[in-house]
């Protein structure tokens, strides 16, 4: 497990000898951010790429990203230390210039989106996951499913109906299809909620009446987790 601490850096701790107290400076090249990092001390300082740094401090390497609107963030990960979901939520409730998350599947797409929103799963359970299949069967909508997982439900399809490719009434597939795909990402968001965002029920959600009660309720669920 990875405990990683997302800084949003709003200043450089920038020598007087580099900058002037007067100047006023919206955004950094990487060749400045390197300079100032050498200046204030940090020996081992690399530009990897356009906008990412790589810096380490006593030999454990962070990341500095400059973003397109000139903000700064930093990257650090440490491994082999056990933290809890509420360690994090502390962490991030106390602390106003950092985020920290834990992360299980080193999933680059999730940590982006946790850098910038919460991420909350509507857990439906078995009797508002009925009701989806009994809507979807009623009038079938369009869908996106990976391709490992199309493949195998039209395999699966053509199998069981003993039909042809070119026989395949497309409805007809989307509405067999569709329970297995909701069996097929429960895990899936289940794991979303457990490790970058928050689970709430959809009987939670039917009580919500107000901005207000939403606030309450991601409030709690929040404190809760």
């Amino acid at each position: 497990t990875a405990l990683v601490s997302v800084f949003l850096l709003v200043a450089m701790l920038v020598s007087t000898s580099a900058l002037a107290e007067t100047d006023l400076v919206n955004r950094f090249s990487d060749q400045q951010l390197l300079n100032i990092l050498k200046a204030e001390g940090y020996s081992s300082v690399e530009i990897l790429d356009p906008g990412e740094l790589l810096i380490k401090i006593n030999g454990r390497p962070h990341m500095l990203f400059v973003e397109d609107d000139g903000d700064l963030r930093a990257y650090y990960g440490i491994s082999g230390v056990k933290v809890t979901c509420k360690d994090t939520n502390t962490w991030n409730r106390t602390r106003r210039l950092s985020r920290a998350f834990i992360d299980d599947e080193n999933d680059p797409v999730l940590k982006e989106l946790y850098g910038h929103l919460l991420m909350v799963w509507i857990d439906g359970g078995e009797a508002h996951t009925n009701e989806l299949i009994r809507r979807f069967v009623k009038a079938p909508k369009p869908m996106y499913y990976a391709p490992d997982v199309l493949n195998t439900f039209w395999a699966e399809y053509l199998r069981e109906n003993k039909v042809a490719t070119s026989d395949v009434d497309p409805d007809d597939f989307m509405r067999a299809s569709y329970a297995k795909a909701l069996v097929h990402r429960q895990p899936i968001y289940a794991k979303m909620a457990e490790n970058w965002g928050l689970r709430i029920t959809a009987e939670q959600v039917s009580k919500v009446k107000s901005a207000e009660d939403f606030e309450t309720l991601i409030a709690e669920a929040l404190e809760a987790r």
